[in-house]
């Protein structure tokens, strides 16, 4: 079984929810316009264009964000314990900060989430206000959309080695264990 065949095979195997799950999260690496209403054929074909090296490694990692674990299982899949170089940033020497990391980092941050955002990270409060316009209901998808917000700011320098340098000063309120896993992974 050739590899589009096999991401055809995994996808057609989300439910619905999942494979929004899995657009979204393949939606940070390629154009959002390109994801909107995709197929599960076409997005198997456009992966293994895009990333015909690493389609496989790529997949896994989503499948583990996502927690479809059995899926990883069944398809002979093991997520590689370092990124696939078509996610890493290409002229540095640690990758971008992912999409999955800065979600595990989200449901972490509480309350404080504007002090951070504009005491730590530079976000201007007007756009702070936009994202919790945006997202009235969730609060661990406004702290995701700031968290975003700092990465495209931040492009290059935008590491998980970086928002923990960020995180851990002083007078952050946020504990040391709640953001230790940003540099456990890399």
């Amino acid at each position: 079984m050739g590899d589009t065949q096999k991401i055809l095979n995994i996808l057609e195997e989300l439910t619905i929810a999942d494979y929004k799950k899995f657009v979204y999260f393949i939606g940070n690496e390629i154009p959002r316009g390109k994801l909107e209403n995709i197929s599960q054929v076409n997005l198997a074909m456009l992966l293994q264009q895009q990333y015909p090296d690493e389609v496989l490694d790529i997949t896994a990692q989503i499948l583990q964000q996502i927690s479809r674990k059995d899926l990883l299982k069944k398809f002979h899949l093991k997520p590689s314990d370092r990124e696939p170089t078509a996610l890493t940033n290409q002229d540095a020497s640690l990758p971008l900060v992912m999409d999955w990391q800065l979600m595990q980092l989200a449901g972490k941050i509480g309350k404080e989430w504007k002090t951070i955002g504009i005491q730590f990270l530079g976000i201007q409060s007007y756009k702070l206000e936009q994202i919790e316009e945006e997202n009235i209901i969730n609060v661990q998808m406004k702290v995701f959309e700031m968290l975003k917000t700092w990465r495209t700011q931040k492009k290059k320098e935008a590491t998980a080695t970086r928002l923990h340098e960020i995180l851990s000063q002083k007078d952050v309120p946020l504990s040391p264990e709640v953001i230790s896993f940003l540099v456990e992974q890399e």
